[in-house]
């Protein structure tokens, strides 16, 4: 797959070489062949013939047999790969989740106190579950936590997530189960992270108990004022933002070091976009943190929130990143980079850095399939576990009184693979990240949802892949400095 120019990214080894000519001209042409391209000169079209040499076209297709023999790189056969298999074992899933637990998400209640137009939860996702009153119970929490002791006796540190609704509306329970969770789990370190629309952090008792407990805090803002009460409204459809950042003030004011180091935002971008002005409120404002930035757009997947937009509303979104994008350089030469671009940008691209290289084989292993249930286990107010919190209850994996379903498991993992091997052919098979959000809806496959996705991480790693030659180009240093750090993962 050619990305910009003469650089090349070989699907089935992932690495993304810059050709000179006339390589890169003999390697379009094989690109586009049905099977694989044996490097003879007789194979060449006519138009190369006549552009080079004999003797430059015989040196090409002697160094791209030099490529292939010592990098496996361009091989043109399809499909890419001859299968797909599970990147794990049934045994290998047992003992991750019977042994090496650690994080444990708690949706406390799924209840809010905001009424957000772009809410999964509302009537924009007709598919979803609607919002409701339930709370969590401590005999619920209870038994989460002791599901967790008896999975973890081989993890160093246990991580607590706090999810909702808005979870502090179920305070009690909250600072029951950090109570709790400091004795059952006294030899080992413990983080917790709580994720708030920030209504709450009004009350002085909730915020110095967060403090307290060193909270890893992610707080729902999404810009300046204009931009975040368009969408995220009280039950009364009035704007959120001056309370939330009243809130916000107040805390930095109070516990700077804390703030500083500990609350971060999540950021949902909706039409119509200012993504200059939200960065720049974000980044400069007296509100501003050294914390993690999380942004991300409205779920496009089983809503009719966009119907709203017309193309031109859209599309602006493209035009604006690559703005912004190209404003950055400057940040690349001096070894710095925007944290609004973090989750956005440069947390694909330092994993895509850092990725395996080189020719593995024939068979392909979903390189964005997690075991489920294990790097975030979460619990729902009922007790029910799916495999993280973006999957939510379309995936049930077991609950916190019987334990995990492993039938259940197998069945979920090995239908996606089923379904991924249509990804054999696919040019970004070995980088994409799909996985069981999305493609789940109650528990079933969703033909229609796997394609969206499969349509939009095509796209965007054309654009990341872009992004990330801008960036080498600029500064071939970059990757060195810059990782990405996730306050969830590092926090809880």
């Amino acid at each position: 797959m050619f990305i910009k120019e003469n650089y090349f990214f070989d699907s089935k080894t992932t690495i993304l070489v810059k050709l000179a000519s006339p390589i890169s001209d003999i390697i379009r042409f094989a690109s586009k062949k049905s099977d694989d391209f044996f490097g003879r000169i007789e194979e060449l079209p006519v138009d190369l013939k006549k552009r080079f040499t004999q003797a430059e076209l015989l040196n090409a297709l002697k160094e791209i047999e030099v490529f292939k023999s010592e990098y496996g790189l361009f091989s043109f056969a399809r499909p890419y790969f001859r299968t797909v298999a599970s990147p794990f074992t049934q045994e290998e899933i047992e003992e991750k989740l019977e042994h090496n637990l650690s994080h444990l998400i708690l949706n406390v209640t799924q209840d809010c106190n905001m009424s957000c137009v772009y809410c999964k939860y509302s009537e924009t996702y007709p598919a979803e579950r609607a919002k409701n009153t339930s709370f969590m119970s401590v005999e619920i929490a209870d038994r989460a936590l002791e599901f967790l002791r008896r999975r973890s006796e081989k993890t160093g540190s246990i991580r607590i997530g706090f999810y909702g609704g808005e979870p502090l509306l179920n305070f009690d329970v909250i600072r029951y189960v950090v109570t709790r969770t400091r004795r059952i789990f006294s030899q080992k370190k413990v983080y917790f992270s709580l994720t708030t629309n920030g209504l709450l952090l009004s009350e002085q008792g909730i915020t110095d108990f967060l403090v307290e407990n060193d909270f890893y805090l992610k707080v729902s803002l999404d810009g300046y004022k204009e931009v975040h009460d368009r969408y995220r409204v009280s039950k009364g459809k009035r704007g959120t933002f001056d309370l939330v950042y009243r809130n916000l003030v107040n805390l930095k004011e109070r516990y700077n070091k804390y703030f500083l180091r500990n609350v971060g935002y999540t950021i949902t971008l909706a039409p119509p976009y200012d993504l200059k002005g939200v960065k720049e409120f974000i980044e400069k404002s007296e509100i501003s943190t050294h914390a993690p930035i999380m942004v991300s757009l409205v779920d496009p997947l089983g809503t009719d929130f966009y119907l709203q937009f017309c193309f031109e509303d859209l599309s602006v979104f493209d035009k604006q990143l690559d703005e912004i994008i190209t404003e950055e350089k400057e940040l690349w030469r001096k070894g710095h980079f925007s944290p609004f671009l973090d989750s956005l940008v440069y947390k694909d691209l330092v994993l895509f850095h850092s990725r395996l290289q080189g020719d593995t084989g024939d068979v392909l292993y979903p390189s964005g399939m997690c075991i489920p249930g294990f790097e975030r286990t979460f619990v729902d107010v009922n007790g029910d576990i799916s495999p993280c919190e973006r999957v939510h209850y379309h995936v049930l994996i077991g609950n916190v009184k019987d334990g995990f379903d492993y039938q259940k498991i197998k069945r979920v993992v090995d239908l996606l693979v089923k379904k991924r091997e249509r990804c054999k052919d696919c040019e970004i098979a070995k980088i994409c990240s799909l996985c069981f959000a999305g493609t789940f809806v109650h528990g079933e496959f969703s033909e229609e949802n796997f394609e969206t996705l499969c349509s939009s991480r095509k796209k965007r790693w054309q654009k990341l892949l872009n992004i990330y030659i801008d960036i080498l180009e600029t500064n071939q240093n970059f990757f060195d400095f810059v990782g990405h750090v996730d306050g969830a993962d590092e926090k809880g």
